[in-house]
């Protein structure tokens, strides 16, 4: 026998900005991303601060008029926008390292403040400049999350009237072995409280299964949502793209065919209707109240 959808008022109702990361990474995964968005759940995506093209992004983006954006900051993959950055990331040939040497070298003061501010601002500039409307910001691999970092990105969220700022959270469900338990402990700690003028009360889901969102993950997470409450669901859909399936390490991480699959599937729209979930997207969010606790 099916569930009978919950009979909620609207205060009680949940709400789920479904977030596509990504966008302008390769041709296969901005692409796959307008696709969740006019068939699939999709509602928010964002653009990659230092993408190739950014007003090809542009024009991607008008082909999901539904689809909002904001932009995915990067400190760990392609080419930076400022010289004082790649000066300092000469021994990297000018370009951004991985994700543990960036925080490493953070950590440790070898890149300065004024160079991350300096190069993070470019990049919300270039995807400003390109006309697509900035209604968050987050970053790749979570490094925004950096004690270091995290005030310079909620700065300027301030500067670009941006009150959403993704706050990374322990999951509400398992998964990821003990690498994933580590992550999601270091991202607990990480975490931020009261930042302001951030709206940090929104929870957090995809960790446990960051690159790898399918359908019985959304099975077991949706039913776990709390009632008024707003949540924030990662995810990275996509074609697969040549170029990308040379890199073994993302191949290894990634599966975007199914995250594709799994954000378009009719069992997984019919599960948020059962649950009172409304899809909504950052620009539609007021101050409510939201945590990752499990429900009792």
């Amino acid at each position: 026998m099916h569930e009978a959808p919950k009979s909620t008022t609207r205060s009680e109702r949940i709400r789920l900005v479904v977030n596509a990361d990504d966008f302008g990474y390769a041709p296969g995964v901005s692409q796959g991303i307008v696709e969740c968005a006019n068939r699939g759940i999709v509602t928010t995506t964002g653009v990659f601060g230092n993408a190739a093209d950014p007003i090809e992004c542009a024009r991607l983006l008008r082909d999901a008029p539904g689809l909002e954006a904001g932009v995915h900051l990067t400190l760990s993959h392609g080419a930076p926008l400022t010289e004082a950055m790649r000066r300092r990331l000469g021994r990297h040939g000018g370009r951004f390292p991985d994700k543990f040497a960036m925080a490493w070298a953070v950590s440790r003061g070898a890149i300065r403040c004024d160079v991350l501010e300096a190069e993070l601002r470019a990049q919300v500039d270039a995807i400003r400049g390109a006309g697509i409307a900035v209604a968050f910001l987050n970053a790749h691999e979570h490094l925004h999350m950096h004690p270091r970092i995290f005030p310079i990105v909620g700065m300027l969220a301030r500067e670009a009237g941006v009150r959403h700022v993704r706050i990374t959270r322990r999951d509400l469900v398992g998964g990821g072995g003990l690498g994933g338990f580590v992550r999601g402990s270091v991202i607990s700690m990480l975490a931020p409280r009261d930042v302001e003028g951030i709206d940090g009360d929104v929870g957090f889901l995809g960790l446990a299964r960051s690159g790898r969102i399918d359908v019985p993950y959304l099975t077991e997470v949706i039913p776990l949502l709390r009632s008024g409450r707003t949540y924030e669901l990662m995810c990275h859909p996509g074609f697969v793209d040549p170029v990308l399936a040379r890199d073994a390490r993302l191949a290894k991480y990634h599966d975007w065919d199914l995250e594709r699959r799994a954000l378009q599937d009719a069992s997984v729209r019919a599960l948020l209707v059962r649950h009172g979930v409304d899809l909504v997207r950052f620009s539609e969010l007021g101050a409510r109240s939201c945590s990752n606790d499990v429900p009792a």
